[in-house]
């Protein structure tokens, strides 16, 4: 019923999930510093991408480096796109898109 709806109008993201942290000029700043894996990233990109098919995307990723084949993400990315690294790993995971 109507508190359903309400609830999902109102429903928040967890932080750090998929996260919207920032929209201008054409680009998406999304917050996925706790994707588990780099395939959940690459498929974060997917998903926002069907969603917002007209804006460049910046992925936020960080804190530990996941396991992984960390070329799953470079190889989703598209013209335009950026993924920027933070955190403790955050060097290791840009490095390894990189390469």
């Amino acid at each position: 019923g109507d508190g359903c709806r309400r609830l999902i109008r109102e429903a928040q993201p967890l932080e750090h999930r998929l996260e919207l942290v920032g929209e201008g000029k054409g680009v998406l700043y999304i917050n996925d510093s706790k994707a588990t894996t780099p395939a959940s990233a690459a498929a974060v990109l997917r998903a926002v991408r069907e969603s917002y098919p007209e804006r460049r995307i910046v992925l936020l990723v960080g804190g530990r480096a996941k396991q992984g084949a960390w070329n799953v993400l470079a190889d989703e990315l598209r013209s335009g796109e950026v993924v920027v690294g933070f955190g403790a790993d955050g060097g290791v995971v840009t490095q390894a898109i990189r390469d």
